[in-house]
């Protein structure tokens, strides 16, 4: 029989924690926590393209990865990106003034309001950039489910440990 478990949701994080975790129950955990954890990516990919963060190219909502971990007492399901801009997309913050410059080209090249304009350097001024929280605000929306799915995992596969 199974002991009493713990379900944590952190902001990038799903995992749930046994005393001592038989191999079915881990094998079930995994299953489930890899959905939850797709899921949960297509919730945050969805969030990032449209309501909090405005889309220009789409490589912020293309960079969430998933990942499932298992170990001897838990199952731990991870969504999270490398991209440069998520932690600044996810906690807010202040981007210092800076120049930029041309990496392969003499000059930088853009539309201005009269028309291309050829640059050697543009300077930019500090800019704040707002908390956008996409994978807090997927794991508020999706946090029963995944708690209810979870614990129905471990419900599931105790009742057939217990019957054999």
């Amino acid at each position: 029989m199974v002991q009493a478990f713990d379900v944590q949701i952190k902001s990038d994080r799903i995992k749930v924690k046994l005393d001592e975790l038989p191999d079915e129950i881990r094998t079930d955990l995994k299953a489930t926590t890899r959905t939850l954890a797709e899921e949960l990516k297509s919730v945050a990919q969805a969030l990032a393209s449209g309501p909090l963060v405005k889309t220009i190219t789409g490589k912020y909502a293309a960079s969430f990865r998933v990942g499932v971990r298992s170990s001897k007492s838990s199952v731990t399901g991870r969504v999270h990106s490398k991209a440069p801009q998520a932690a600044i997309l996810e906690f807010g913050g202040t981007i210092p003034a800076h120049d930029i410059l041309p990496k392969t080209a003499q000059a930088l090249a853009f539309m201005g309001s009269a028309g291309q304009v050829f640059a050697a350097r543009v300077h930019h001024p500090a800019s704040h950039i707002d908390k956008r929280g996409v994978l807090h605000q997927a794991l508020s929306d999706m946090e029963g489910a995944i708690v209810a799915e979870l614990k129905g995992a471990v419900a599931g596969a105790t009742s057939r440990v217990s019957e054999s």
